[in-house]
């Protein structure tokens, strides 16, 4: 494991606070956001956080190379984000970053990490040449006990990828992809035991998320439509899991339950293109076409009251999905 001292997330570490939400202690209330932008800002950096509604912007120092994916813990002790192509974790002060991967970045690479909300575990997407195909891994948040969750690949998928944590960090939902446009959708306990499948589709399935209570998977489904506008990011690991554009009757964020059941397209259009769920409501980058930007959005969990809370100024997104 390689550590190095980076001045690096400061402010990035103070994006969430442990509240108890809505009755349940085991669901967290996060109070900013981070996310990814092109803004200009002195020192350059692409690394940004924000209020829950849009205020608050903030540029955050980021290392050298490609900084995405980041995720806090609950209680804003731990940062976890990709950044050439390796995991890191950041301490509560940003002072001490651990770089917990060591991949080449040619022939291995990390990309979409994502952090449990008790800190403990940092889940991971992992392209290797070698084998040709992404797995999904689990890892300790100081690097150890490392989990291939793909070491048996479900039943009919060639890879798996985007991975993140249920509320209350005990169980793991992630995407894989098949031959002939096949996608699923798979739970699994944060020990990496007990894997079931949610749901098989011939649709691009990506960014999947828990509902607060764990009782439904939120994810974002894409149809038939131009590629051109896919969020910027790594998207060379993507290639084998859309060799075309599957055609379906609806696309956006769609909510269904952990046995399959009650499918439904919450936040309907083809311009959306990853989600997360934090103090109960969703949020996901929309490509707005007549600003000709990406826009971080807001919106319930039903998909009601949905709203922009970027500026309209410069690209803005997520950063959780590496297409």
């Amino acid at each position: 494991m390689k550590k190095q001292q980076i001045t690096l997330l400061t402010l990035l570490v103070v994006a969430a606070a442990f509240a108890v939400g809505c009755g349940n202690s085991n669901v967290p209330t996060f109070k900013q956001l981070p996310f990814i932008s092109n803004r200009t800002v002195t020192p350059a950096t692409s690394l940004f956080v924000m209020n829950l509604d849009g205020s608050g912007l903030t540029p955050v120092a980021a290392p050298s190379g490609s900084a995405y994916s980041p995720s806090n813990s609950a209680n804003a002790q731990t940062v976890a984000f990709a950044n050439s192509g390796n995991v890191w974790s950041s301490n509560a002060s940003g002072s001490s970053q651990t770089q917990l991967t060591t991949f080449d970045d040619q022939t291995q690479w990390a990309f979409e990490a994502r952090i449990s909300p008790n800190g403990k575990k940092i889940v991971y997407a992992m392209y290797d040449d070698s084998v040709g195909y992404d797995t999904v891994w689990i890892v300790n948040a100081d690097g150890t006990g490392a989990i291939n969750l793909n070491a048996t690949l479900p039943t009919g998928m060639t890879g798996c990828y985007n991975g993140s944590f249920s509320a209350d960090s005990s169980k793991v939902v992630y995407a894989c992809y098949g031959p002939s446009s096949t996608y699923g959708l798979y739970v699994v306990k944060a020990n990496g035991t007990g894997t079931t499948t949610v749901t098989t589709q011939n649709f691009f399935m990506d960014t999947p998320a828990f509902s607060p209570d764990g009782k439904q998977i939120l994810f974002v489904q894409f149809g038939s439509g131009p590629s051109a506008n896919r969020v910027p990011g790594r998207n060379r690991a993507r290639t084998a899991r859309r060799t075309s554009a599957p055609t379906v009757n609806s696309a956006g964020i769609t909510s269904i339950n952990l046995d399959g059941s009650n499918v439904t397209v919450v936040v309907p259009g083809s311009s959306l293109y990853e989600v997360e769920v934090l103090n109960h409501s969703l949020y996901y980058t929309f490509y707005d076409s007549g600003l000709g930007l990406y826009q971080i959005y807001k919106a319930n969990l039903d998909g009601t009251g949905a709203a922009s809370i970027s500026d309209g100024t410069a690209y803005d997104y997520l950063g959780l999905s590496a297409d």
